[in-house]
């Protein structure tokens, strides 16, 4: 009975597992449908919005600026779907992301297969479906999936010695996003690695074709190319928001994975380093893809935590490296049918504990986990931003000092949806009197200051002398803004959070 079973296993185990993993990928990935759009979300979907239409409303034109902020390729797809739908749909983008994710899982299977079999090949395509990073990133209105897709293809492609069309799949991922360049580095170091001369020449050629394909836009289009130099060394107003110890990465991988996916992988680069040791330099691959990636990452000054979304299926790889090779030998010392029900069971556990940590960790558990202030700053610009829309009459207009740094929140306009924001930079807050002014002058009924720990002194010194020249008649204030209300609006009550009343 034990060696049919196992028999009967090792036929149909890869296929059942990969059905399972498919499953699990849509079922995880469509409860974050219509998530909070987080800032870089809602800056895409309004400056898609602006590309799509032109820029021709004066508020929309704002966003235009950011066409040049990263390579077109993924604008160009959700603008396709924009047209295609007939309006504006952060479902539809979501839909986009959650295409080029699951494309990334079947050319990691394809990929796992080509080089470890189809056994490896499964299991890492359940975990590549359960990682919460990804159930997440997967519906992330960005260019990190997509980019992640066309990096994994590249690899997939140089692995069975097609360089040329693994560069054009390299130059694709450098018009989705910067962070596609890792593919090169990880095809370089395995190349290196190996000492395989043809594999170094097959880098060289990926290479080669990649920047011909991309450079135009890296030379004579992106404006941004200083900024990510200024965000990795340190010299931005973004690195400093974003900056993190040289661990962040590393330290987060058991809430990108989940803890069962983590000790797997490392279970599995022991696994890849023992067969690269007995003269296996396809093992070495996972390794080179991951490890480099995260060394390089962990330099940087900055460190948003979905920067390593390209590097997630080497470490879906490795879990299922160290998960096959754990079931394996659960199975091939199995004796009997008490044996083999009890590696069965092994085996079972090994898919459900990071299935179950997938399941168990959501979009708001896991953002907070990574950068708590990044999730709680978006869930109150929405809830403000809703506040308003509904108590501000027909016609009314809010003045909005959003920082130091930005004149909008996008989290805060796309939310806010109608007509009505008045930019304002933060310098007014020195000048009540010209504040004042400019609201009397185009019948401005509400302020909306966002609070800045850059100006803090001159919002103490602003508000008691705005509460002098204009007639506030409510105030509404918590953690992250002031809402001064200067006329009569609909009666909505307070937003989340708000402390109401005008002080003394």
């Amino acid at each position: 009975m034990a060696p049919f079973l196992y028999s009967r296993l090792r036929r149909k185990g890869p296929s059942l597992l990969l059905a399972a993993s498919l499953l699990l990928f849509i079922l995880l990935r469509l409860r974050h449908f219509g998530h909070l759009l987080l800032w870089d979300e809602a800056q895409f979907v309004l400056y898609a919005r602006s590309f799509v239409e032109g820029a021709r409303d004066p508020q929309w034109f704002y966003w235009s600026r950011f066409f040049h902020l990263h390579p077109p390729a993924y604008l160009y797809v959700c603008s396709a779907f924009y047209r295609l739908r007939g309006g504006d749909s952060p479902g539809a983008y979501m839909t986009v992301s959650l295409l080029f994710g699951l494309g990334n899982l079947l050319v990691l299977y394809r990929l796992s297969s080509h080089l470890f079999g189809r056994r490896v090949a499964a299991w890492s395509a359940l975990f590549l479906s359960v990682f919460p990073a990804l159930t997440f990133f997967d519906v992330w209105i960005k260019q990190d999936a997509a980019a992640a897709f066309f990096s994994t293809l590249s690899i997939y492609l140089f692995a069975r010695k097609r360089y040329g069309p693994a560069g054009a799949a390299l130059g694709l991922g450098m018009l989705c996003k910067e962070t596609a360049v890792f593919a090169l580095l990880t095809v370089g170091v395995w190349a290196m690695a190996r000492r395989n001369r043809d594999a170094l020449r097959g880098a060289a050629v990926c290479g080669l074709i990649a920047a011909v394909l991309c450079s135009w836009w890296y030379l004579f289009v992106s404006d941004y190319v200083g900024h990510f130099a200024d965000f990795f060394l340190g010299r931005g107003t973004e690195a400093g928001i974003w900056r993190q110890p040289w661990h962040y990465y590393l330290s987060g991988l058991p809430t990108d994975l989940g803890w069962a996916a983590t000790c797997l992988a490392a279970w599995g680069c022991l696994v890849c380093l023992r067969r690269a040791g007995r003269g296996d330099g396809d093992s070495l691959l996972p390794l080179c893809w991951f490890l480099p990636t995260y060394a390089f990452l962990s330099f940087s000054a900055g460190k948003p935590y979905w920067m390593v979304t390209t590097a997630l299926p080497a470490l879906a790889l490795l879990a299922g490296t160290g998960a096959e090779a754990l079931a394996r030998w659960a199975f091939e010392r199995a004796v009997g049918s008490r044996g083999t029900a009890l590696a069965l069971i092994l085996a079972i556990l090994l898919a459900a504990g990071p299935a179950l940590g997938g399941l168990a960790m959501g979009e708001a558990d896991y953002n907070g986990r990574r950068y708590d202030a990044y999730w709680e700053q978006a869930v109150a610009s929405r809830d403000d931003a809703l506040f308003l829309a509904g108590s501000m009459l027909p016609g009314e207009r809010v003045a909005v000092i959003f920082n130091s740094r930005d004149i909008w929140d996008p989290t805060l306009m796309y939310y806010f949806g109608r007509p009505g924001l008045v930019p304002a930079e933060s310098a007014f807050l020195g000048d009540p009197g010209e504040m004042a002014r400019r609201v009397e002058e185009m019948g401005i009924g509400w302020i909306y200051v966002g609070r800045d720990s850059a100006y803090e002194r001159e919002l103490r010194s602003f508000l008691p002398e705005i509460r002098r020249l204009l007639p506030v008649t409510a105030e509404y204030r918590n953690g992250w803004r002031v809402i001064l209300r200067l006329g009569e609006g609909s009666e909505q009550g307070e937003p989340p959070g708000g402390t109401g009343g005008v002080p003394d």
